[in-house]
């Protein structure tokens, strides 16, 4: 992992207003590595999801970011993601009780669902290229 996202996780478990555990942010990503985003506001996170699916979720907002604000991005990312992170607990946030000048607003681990290929859409590989003479 890079440094941004081991400063997110430490951030997560040690200075947050909600009390998380690895073991929350294990489970949430199962193993799998997440993609580190950063945005200085809602507008910028919609952009950058509005065309995936969100399978797991850790929001971490700056401290000096309104409650209503952290509220705000959430109710605006919901419709992303998927039903496991939203119904089944993987959609984590917290805010910083630290000043945490120079950081973006918003800071993210993303797991996304990979898109499933359309079935009939690959064409079949018979081992023969296009036009070849017998």
């Amino acid at each position: 992992m890079d440094e941004k996202t081991n400063k997110l996780i430490n951030d997560a478990l040690h200075n947050n207003l909600t009390h998380l555990e690895k073991y929350d942010i294990d489970e949430s990503f199962g193993g799998e590595h997440p993609t580190y985003f950063e945005a200085e506001s809602i507008g910028e996170i919609v952009d950058y999801v509005k065309n995936k699916k969100i399978k797991a979720m850790l929001l971490f907002a700056r401290s000096d970011c309104a409650i209503c604000e952290v509220k705000e991005a959430i109710d605006s990312i919901e419709p992303y993601c998927t039903g496991t992170c939203v119904d089944g607990g993987k959609m984590l946030f917290g805010a910083s009780v630290e000043k945490s000048d120079g950081e973006a607003k918003y800071r993210m681990l993303l797991l996304f669902e990979q898109p499933q290929p359309q079935a009939g859409s690959q064409k079949a590989d018979d081992g023969f290229d296009e036009d070849v003479p017998f």
